[in-house]
C-alpha cells in the first residue's frame, strides 16, 4: 500500500512538471510574437527607406535643367545611396524612353517584337484604342499571348511616356525591332557608349540634338543603313529626349533581420517647374 506522503510527493512532482511546461510554452509564444513584431517593424522600416530613396530620385529628375536632350550619363542616371539611422537606401533610375511604348508604337513595330505576328499586333492596337495599357502584365490577357512571349518582350517595352524612342539610351534589340539592321544597331550603340562600352558613364557620346544623328550615321553606317535610321528620325520614331523613367528604390533596415524591400515606380516627367507624375508603382 502506498503511503499518503508518497502520493503527495508524486502529485507535487507532476504539478511542477506541468507548470514548468506551461511556463516554457508561454515563454516560447511570447518570444515568437516578439520576433514577429521585430520582423514586421524591420519590413516597415525598409519600405519607408525605399520610399525615401524614391523621393530623392524624383527630386533629382525634376532638378535636371537639360531638357533639350536626356542621357543616362546625367546625374539622374547615376546610382545613389544613403545611410540613415534606420538603415540605408539605394536608387537606380533608367530611361523608359529607350523602350517601345506599346500604347503608341506602330503596328509594324509591334509585329516585329520577338515571336509576334500581325494578328497579335492588331489585338494590341484594338485593346489600347479602347483602354490604354497601364501595366505590361495586362498584355497577358490578349489572345495569342503566352508567358514565354511576354517575358521576352519585358526588356523591350514600357507603357509610359510620350514621343520618340530616345537614341541616347536605346538598346540594340529595340533598334532592331524598330527596323534597324542588327549590324547598324550594334555600331550606333557601341559608338554612343564610348570607349569603355558602358552606357551612363562620362565617356558616352551623347546626341544633344536630332541634327547630330545624320552626320554620325553617315560616318559610321552603310548608306542604306543610314537611310533607315534617318527615316525613323524623320517620322518621329527616334529622338534624343525623354519624359519617361523607371525608378528602382531599395531600402535595407538596420534591424537584426536586415530586411530589404524594393519599390519600382514608372514616372513621367512634366514641364520644368512641375513635379514628375508617378504613373505606376509596385513592390518588387
Amino acid at each position: 500500500m502506498k503511503s499518503p506522503r508518497g502520493s503527495v510527493l508524486i502529485l507535487s512532482l507532476w504539478t511542477l512538471t506541468i507548470l514548468t511546461s506551461l511556463t516554457v510554452t508561454q515563454a516560447g509564444t511570447v518570444g515568437a510574437a516578439w520576433r514577429l513584431t521585430e520582423r514586421m517593424q524591420d519590413t516597415l522600416d525598409a519600405l519607408d527607406l525605399a520610399q525615401q530613396g524614391l523621393t530623392q530620385a524624383l527630386t533629382t529628375l525634376d532638378a535636371d535643367s537639360t531638357r533639350a536632350w536626356d542621357a543616362p550619363s546625367e546625374p539622374w542616371g547615376h546610382r545613389q545611396e544613403q545611410t540613415t539611422p534606420a538603415g540605408a537606401w539605394t536608387i537606380l533610375v533608367t530611361d523608359d524612353a529607350g523602350l517601345l511604348n506599346v500604347n503608341t508604337c506602330s503596328r509594324e513595330t509591334l509585329a516585329r517584337l520577338p515571336e509576334s505576328s500581325p494578328a497579335l499586333a492588331s489585338a494590341i492596337i484594338d485593346q489600347r484604342t479602347q483602354h490604354p495599357f497601364h501595366h505590361a502584365a495586362e498584355l497577358a490577357l490578349l489572345s495569342g499571348m503566352t508567358p514565354e512571349r511576354l517575358r521576352s518582350w519585358a526588356p523591350l517595352m514600357t507603357v509610359v511616356g510620350k514621343g520618340p524612342v530616345n537614341l541616347n539610351s536605346v538598346s540594340t534589340e529595340v533598334l532592331e525591332v524598330l527596323g534597324v539592321p542588327a549590324s547598324a544597331a550594334a555600331t550606333i550603340v557601341a559608338w554612343r557608349n564610348g570607349p569603355d562600352g558602358q552606357l551612363g558613364t562620362a565617356d558616352d557620346h551623347v546626341f544633344h540634338d536630332v541634327a547630330d544623328i545624320a552626320p554620325v550615321s553617315s560616318a559610321l553606317l552603310k548608306p542604306d543603313e543610314a537611310v533607315t535610321l534617318m527615316n525613323l528620325v524623320n517620322t518621329g520614331q527616334l529622338g534624343v529626349r525623354s519624359n519617361a523613367y523607371r525608378i528602382i528604390a531599395q531600402g535595407r533596415s538596420i534591424g537584426r533581420s536586415q530586411t530589404r524591400r524594393t519599390c519600382v515606380a514608372l514616372v513621367e516627367r512634366q514641364a520644368p517647374g512641375l513635379p514628375s507624375t508617378i504613373r505606376g508603382w509596385h513592390e518588387a
